[in-house]
Order: structure tokens, then sequence, then C-alpha cells
């Protein structure tokens, strides 16, 4: 992993997003820490963040580690809009329920996109999920 993770700083963006690839098909705790560094690294290219949010998403439910990192991500509106649909689609599939409270406020999100991911994270949790009713009408 070390090397993937050198490969991470580099200065060429396809080189970073190799690594983001070939350290998603890690299963470890190491990998998944790893991917969590590389999404909240502000400093990182938005496509490599991206590319970490797509791979927890692809982990899914052994990433609940990082919800709090995705749940940043999301909340961020100066994030790029891929970004934070990304992180949503992630936190959906690893486990939308603890984060109820935070797909409601992304309904509110000024990207349609956002919005949309984020009532079909509610639907696809519906019982838990009926605080998101008057937003939704």
């Amino acid at each position: 992993l070390a090397p993937l993770i050198e490969q991470l700083n580099s200065g060429d963006v396809q080189k970073r997003l190799d690594a983001i690839a070939a350290i998603s098909k890690e299963r470890s705790p190491d990998a998944l820490r790893t991917l969590i560094i590389a999404l909240q690294d502000k400093n990182q290219n938005v496509d490599v963040r991206r590319s970490a949010a797509d791979a927890l998403r692809g982990i899914g439910t052994g990433a609940e580690d990082a919800i709090p990192a995705l749940i940043e991500a999301l909340k961020d509106k100066e994030n790029d809009k891929e970004l934070r649909r990304s992180a949503l689609m992630a936190v959906r599939s690893i486990d939308a329920k603890p984060v109820i409270n935070e797909l409601i406020a992304a309904l509110d999100d000024p990207d349609y996109g956002v919005r949309r991911y984020a009532a079909e994270a509610l639907q696809s949790i519906r019982e838990d999920s009926k605080a998101a009713v008057p937003k939704l009408i």
C-alpha cells in the first residue's frame, strides 16, 4: 500500500486517480483510511477526491468509518457539485439510516442532482425518513 500512498502525492492527476483505483481494490483498514484521507484533502484535485468517494461507495457496508468524512464533503457547498453527489451516493451505499438529518438537509442543496440523490436515499429508507416528507412536498 505504501507505493500507492506515495503515488497519491504525485503531480500527475492520472497517477493519483490510478492510485485511488488500486487502493479501492484493497479491503483493509489501511486502504479505507487512505481513501478517507484522500476524500478529506481539500488540497487534492477534485477528481481525485470524487474518485475516493466513488471508491468508498464501491466498498459499501464495510466503509462505515467514512460516513463522517462523506457527510462533511456533502455539507460543504464550496465543494464541486459532482463531489457532493458522489459523497451522497457513497453514504447511501454504506448505510444512510444514521444520517437521515443530513440527507434531509441535502434536499436544500443548490444542485438538482444532489437534491435528487438525497430524495432517492431517503426513499430507500422509507420508514425512518418520515421527517423528510414536508421538504418533499
